[in-house]
């Protein structure tokens, strides 16, 4: 599509499905926003459709909007800050999204359903996860839903033995793939 437009520095997309390698290596392109314009679509973000961008700052606006899946190594090596995962309707994350980027934190809020989020490998490997809201809970670099019966999701900071406590009765795939638990 406009893979290594250097031009290219900002770009509103209505477009539902963002595909494979879509934006990749636009160097100078430093913000996106989803925009439905009232339509009620859900957006898929392709594997690499990011990667490389904004080599001097990258902003993603979800602007609200449900996105579906986000693909493997999507913003991988784009120059994000932050990020704030709160959009319903997640389906897939793929994974190392954030690889190689300058990011060190994401903050999900209680838009993210992590009970039936699909994790392909370790979407958040070397981030630390922070949880924003009260569906879910944090303790000890981990996180549970808030009843603590179920682990969704290991920090990758966290390292060395681990014991899953009596009140876990369930513990989500790949939950402890972007840990350094042994």
């Amino acid at each position: 599509m406009f893979a290594g437009c250097t031009a290219l520095t900002e770009i509103t997309l209505s477009t539902p499905k963002i595909g494979d390698v879509a934006f990749a290596n636009c160097t100078n392109l430093s913000k996106v926003t989803l925009d439905s314009k009232g339509e009620n679509i859900a957006f898929a973000i392709g594997a690499r459709a990011f990667e490389n961008c904004g080599a001097n700052g990258f902003a993603i606006d979800f602007n609200g909007e449900k996105v579906r899946e986000i693909g493997n190594r999507a913003f991988a090596g784009a120059g994000l800050k932050d990020i704030y995962l709160n959009f319903h309707g997640l389906e897939l994350l793929g994974g190392n999204i954030f690889a190689n980027t300058t990011l060190s934190t994401v903050t999900i809020g209680d838009g993210i359903d992590l009970e039936s989020l699909q994790l392909n490998g370790a979407p958040f490997m070397g981030l630390t996860v922070e949880i924003s809201g009260e569906k879910y809970v944090k303790r000890d670099g981990v996180i549970y839903t808030a009843d603590g019966s179920k682990i969704l999701l290991v920090d990758s900071q966290k390292t060395g033995a681990f014991t899953v406590g009596d009140e876990v009765l369930e513990i989500s795939p790949y939950a402890f793939a972007n840990s350094g638990v042994e």
